[in-house]
């Protein structure tokens, strides 16, 4: 390459010889930026990503509001949780629930009469069963007095528990002759109502069965 003179005055004009190479050098070449070689991992960890979250949500059970109510009566509902909870029934009320009240004081060892009406007297063997149970005795039957109150009843079963058990029966509409004997026609329709409520169809009234018989029947009326 020689420099020869040719263009405005105070200039040199390049021009190349045979064999010279330095006018056709490319210019300097940039340097990819680094996400272009970051993107395609990224892109294949995302479809991994969204493929798992897919199969998770295909799978996964169905999401119920009450889910995480924590009920104590899970477990007697064979691990699921309680959709019921227990009446509070207190002085003054009356009807079916302040009869079931009664005779399961009754099956305690408490003297009542069963009439279905809670007054002065029903109120105060209440408190003896809660001080017996070490707790508050404030004479009305809720969450707390409900499970103490209650007995196992199966076909062995005889006396004011089984009675209790037939009236929440029949007013839960499973209709049994009302005896205080755990008859063939009581272990039927115990087994139609748990049945019909989702529970283990054992025969056995447990805890979770007289939650759902009680809180199937009309609220109390009170005065």
């Amino acid at each position: 390459m020689s420099l020869s003179p040719g263009g405005p005055a105070g200039t040199e004009v390049r021009v190349l010889e045979p064999g010279d190479n330095t006018a056709t050098e490319c210019p300097p070449t940039r340097a990819p930026h680094p996400w272009r070689a970051v993107l395609p991992i990224a892109a294949v960890v995302l479809a991994i990503l969204l493929a798992g979250l897919g199969t998770w949500w295909a799978t996964a059970p169905p999401f119920r509001p009450d889910d995480d109510k924590g009920d104590p009566h899970a477990l007697s509902r064979n691990q699921t949780p309680g959709r019921a909870k227990w009446p509070l029934i207190r002085e003054g009320d009356r009807g079916g629930r302040v009869f079931v009240v009664q005779h399961l004081l009754a099956e305690h060892g408490y003297p009542l009469n069963p009439d279905g009406i809670f007054g002065r007297i029903t109120k105060t063997e209440v408190k003896k069963l809660q001080r017996r149970a070490a707790l508050l005795p404030d004479g009305e039957v809720g969450p707390d007095t409900w499970p103490h109150l209650i007995v196992l009843v199966d076909s062995r079963s005889k006396g004011h528990a089984v009675e209790a058990l037939q009236i929440l029966l029949h007013y839960a509409g499973h209709r049994t002759s009302i005896t205080d004997d755990f008859t063939a026609a009581t272990g039927e329709s115990l087994k139609n109502f748990q049945g019909s409520n989702e529970l283990p169809v054992t025969g056995v009234a447990d805890e979770g069965t007289w939650l759902l018989l009680v809180t199937s029947q009309r609220p109390a009326i009170h005065s």
